[in-house]
């Protein structure tokens, strides 16, 4: 009986998500990628959540307002391929790995124009890949046995002349065919043109234990920030100074323990604002019990005693110093799981940079290629 009311009448106030399963408000629902969230309610086939999410998509950008810079990830790598071999009228074959975010550009044939895009010490293709990794064009002398390579700097400055004119010449030439031009903007829509910014009401929160308005009274805009913070577990308060920021994350901390969302709620701020901060609470909740630490608190000798105090006592707010939050060291075990679940995607990364090699014909040569260095090294970093 209850969802049958909350979904009656023309704005439906909660949405079943197909892709989770879950009920979700219509404030949730209805903001986020809504472009996504469309194609899987017409693919579960739910005309009450297609109706409502046609009406909230944005509205989608033409050609003149899509800018595409050269080495933009969003862009397919055909189109870098297809770019040089409209320049130099050769055949190529470009790549792109997520993980390293890198391209990786292999030529089959450099075509008779390529001496057009060149310099001395700078083939076409070195420029273009640089370029497509956001990678400064250098030219570098022959090192000898007394010191190693230098950076040429007259022929680096020819070199980057030569990669200015590429850019602009990707700039007049990406959106010059019709097809082309439509495909790009048509993706750019698909990708990034797909948010509703989700809109928080906290008209209706009555904050138990706050001192009367009357005393101190919470604006709509500090009500908002409030709600979405209960709402939401992470959020960014940027209002202007003088807004009340320092109220509005005081009230969330106690309203998300009240709620039982925290258990135990800690505010971290600037080592000379602790006492100010533990000031505050008491103004905006004259019960609420607070554990403010001092710098002294996180001396050698003390630090111990600290810590059993903020573990075992029943707290509606600890307060502690920014410079000395460092001591809360992540557990080893945390640390280790998150670094062997990177270690596992960047692995996953040389395996894919490598059979992308072979396939773009750039393996086997003197040295490794791009992309595959770039891989190996963030396995090694890591």
């Amino acid at each position: 009986e209850i969802i049958e009311e909350l979904q009656a009448g023309d704005k439906p106030l909660i949405f079943k998500d197909p892709e989770s399963g879950q009920w979700e408000t219509s404030n949730a629902y209805l903001s986020g990628n809504v472009r996504k969230k469309l194609i899987a309610a017409k693919s579960a086939d739910i005309p009450m959540n297609v109706k409502a999410l046609e009406a909230v998509q944005p509205a989608p950008w033409t050609a003149d307002q899509v800018t595409v810079m050269l080495g933009s990830a969003w862009v397919p790598p055909a189109i870098y391929a297809e770019f040089y071999e409209h320049i130099t009228g050769g055949k190529a074959k470009a790549s792109y790995s997520r993980a390293t975010n890198t391209f990786s550009l292999g030529i089959s044939e450099q075509g008779p124009q390529a001496g057009n895009w060149s310099s001395q010490g700078a083939p076409a293709q070195y420029i273009l890949s640089r370029l497509l990794n956001s990678q400064p064009v250098l030219v570098m002398t022959p090192g000898t046995r007394d010191e190693g390579p230098k950076v040429d700097q007259e022929a680096t400055a020819i070199a980057q002349l030569k990669a200015r004119e590429m850019v602009d010449e990707f700039g007049d030439w990406v959106f010059r065919d019709a097809a082309r031009r439509a495909n790009l903007t048509e993706i750019f829509n698909d990708r990034y043109n797909t948010r509703v910014t989700r809109q928080h009401d906290g008209s209706h929160l009555t904050l138990p234990g706050k001192v009367p308005d009357g005393i101190i009274a919470m604006r709509r805009h500090q009500k908002n920030a409030i709600w979405r913070g209960i709402a939401e577990r992470f959020m960014l308060i940027d209002h202007a100074v003088g807004a009340g920021k320092t109220f509005t994350g005081i009230a969330r901390a106690i309203e998300r323990r009240r709620m039982g969302l925290s258990k135990k709620p800690m505010i971290v701020v600037p080592n000379h604002l602790v006492e100010q901060w533990a000031a505050d609470v008491y103004r905006l909740y004259p019960g609420a019990k607070v554990l403010a630490a001092s710098s002294k608190d996180f001396d050698v000798k003390r630090r111990r005693r600290l810590f059993a105090k903020i573990a075992t006592g029943d707290w509606d707010i600890v307060i502690v110093p920014h410079s000395s939050f460092a001591f809360i060291g992540v557990a080893p075990e945390t640390e280790e799981r998150f670094l062997r679940e990177e270690l596992r995607i960047a692995m996953e990364a040389v395996e894919e940079a490598e059979q992308q090699a072979i396939e773009d014909g750039t393996a086997g040569g003197r040295g490794k290629p791009f992309g595959v260095k770039e891989a190996e090294r963030l396995v090694e970093k890591i």
